[in-house]
């Protein structure tokens, strides 16, 4: 009767698994508690990876704009001085030597429409030496002008221009996006990395405790040998059940050594000891939770149609560079030329002391084979931008489809492992009270007692990998870092 009691009171505390998963032991220092929240703020805050990517995500944003430098006025400053020995043919009004220093101050700006434009205001002071006829060999040079040079081939309507500026936002965008996506990724990666160790803190925690019903019951099935109670077979299939309770603690152990050091490395902290008690989540929202709506582009689609747009620049660039460029340029200035500074000045602005400069440029490029090898480069990259764009626009869409129905199908599922769990607790008290009565057997609650824990690992599995699939809606989602 002795060994009788012994045994049901080892197989009776099965139903405390359950409830002691979700209830910490007491101590004399409570740990403190961490929510996920807490945890992803962490991250944020001390997670380097995270930290790098939201920089570089951020800084590629801001400078995503820069391309409107290229169109931008621009002040312009351009000074020499030159000192001239060289020998003239007429030394009496050329002189011996030609000090020259000259000043150009103004404002260039490039417009959408292929025109470069200059105003300027250009003074020159020049003194010639070693001269007997010139009236005034030191003298003053003023003009104020307006240039520019309009493409009428190349870069007609400003196509270049546009381009360069459309491939320089498109990079930039590119890399925004990319980067944003790696966070986003990141940050649901976070979320999996706490249910991991909150969960394989509660399968260490019954494993821990199957361990020690096994080697109680192992200690129990030996007794009854010894007393001639029971056959060796029984004492065999308890001693291979406690080996085998031992080797599964064992394994949870090691994995949540495993998640706990992922744990802490997310939020840049060594070891593997996480003290804090993480808090488990409402999980019964999740069970019927209807998808939320979603962005039209995850980032990363948003960061392959940027090189879309990057490849299509490039191919324009690429084929307008490969025409002959043909400019109409000019020049409209006055000229003021005097002895003294002032009346130079006042000289300058003197309509009748104009002068109109007017020419054209052509330049025609001779290694057409070597242009037309790059054009269809640039073409071949621009098609396979576009499959690429078409592949990532797919692969959301499957995604998305698959993320619905993982939802739908594990909150199916999480449904049934409750039950079945509740049925298997059910069951497996129900064989224990008959072995009270003698109507069972010690290996018939064993495997019953099996049945009962694999159902609740079941059920804690599946509640893990809810939460996960919980964690991969933030990719579709278009909140900001």
């Amino acid at each position: 009767m002795k060994n009788l009691r012994t045994v049901t009171q080892i197989l009776f505390s099965l139903p405390m698994l359950a409830s002691s998963l979700a209830r910490a032991q007491p101590s004399a220092t409570p740990a403190a508690t961490l929510t996920l929240d807490a945890y992803v703020e962490q991250v944020r805050n001390g997670g380097k990876s995270y930290e790098s990517l939201k920089l570089s995500s951020d800084g590629s944003l801001r400078r995503s704009g820069e391309s409107e430098i290229l169109m931008a006025p621009t002040l312009f400053l351009n000074t020499y001085a030159t000192r001239d020995a060289s020998p003239t043919q007429t030394p009496a009004f050329q002189g011996t030597l030609t000090n020259t220093q000259e000043v150009q101050l103004g404002v260039s700006k490039l417009f959408n429409f292929g025109l470069n434009a200059k105003l300027y205001y250009d003074v020159r002071s020049t003194s010639i030496q070693g001269t007997s006829f010139l009236p005034f060999p030191s003298y003053f040079f003023a003009r104020p002008a307006v240039e520019f040079t309009q493409s009428l081939w190349r870069n007609w309507g400003g196509s270049e221009f546009e381009a360069q500026k459309k491939a320089t936002e498109a990079q930039a965008l590119s890399t925004h996006y990319q980067d944003s996506f790696r966070a986003k990724q990141l940050l649901g990666d976070t979320e999996s990395t706490f249910w991991t160790l909150l969960f394989t803190r509660k399968t260490v925690k019954l494993q821990e405790e199957l361990y020690q019903r096994a080697k109680k019951l192992s200690e129990w099935s030996g007794r009854r040998f010894s007393n001639n109670l029971s056959d060796r077979s029984d004492v065999l299939q308890s001693q291979a059940a406690l080996q085998l309770r031992q080797l599964e603690m064992e394994s949870a152990q090691s994995d949540e050594r495993a998640a706990a050091l992922a744990f802490n490395k997310a939020r840049s902290v060594e070891g593997d000891e996480v003290r804090e008690e993480l808090i488990e989540p409402n999980i019964d929202r999740l069970i019927d939770y209807k998808v939320e709506d979603r962005v039209k582009f995850r980032d990363d689609v948003l960061a392959s149609e940027q090189q879309m747009v990057l490849a299509n620049t490039s191919h324009s660039l690429a084929m307008d560079r490969s025409k002959p460029t043909l400019e109409v340029y000019g020049m409209v200035g006055a000229t003021g030329l005097q002895p003294g500074f002032a009346d130079t000045l006042s000289q300058s602005f003197d309509p009748s002391k104009s002068i109109v400069t007017l020419g054209v440029r052509l330049n025609y490029p001779l290694i057409s084979s070597t242009l037309e090898k790059a054009v269809s480069g640039r073409a071949a990259e621009r098609i396979s931008s576009e499959i690429s764009f078409q592949k990532k626009v797919f692969d959301q869409e499957q995604d998305w489809t698959d993320l619905n129905r993982r939802m739908r199908e594990l909150g199916t599922k999480l449904k049934l492992a409750i039950s079945i769990e509740k049925a298997q607790l059910t069951k497996a008290n129900f064989e224990k009270e008959r072995l009270t009565r003698g109507r069972s057997t010690t290996s018939q609650v064993i495997i019953f007692e099996n049945d009962y824990s694999q159902a609740l690992l079941t059920r804690i599995r599946i509640q893990a990998d809810l939460l996960r699939a919980y964690a991969s809606l933030k990719l579709f989602k278009g909140t900001s870092l």
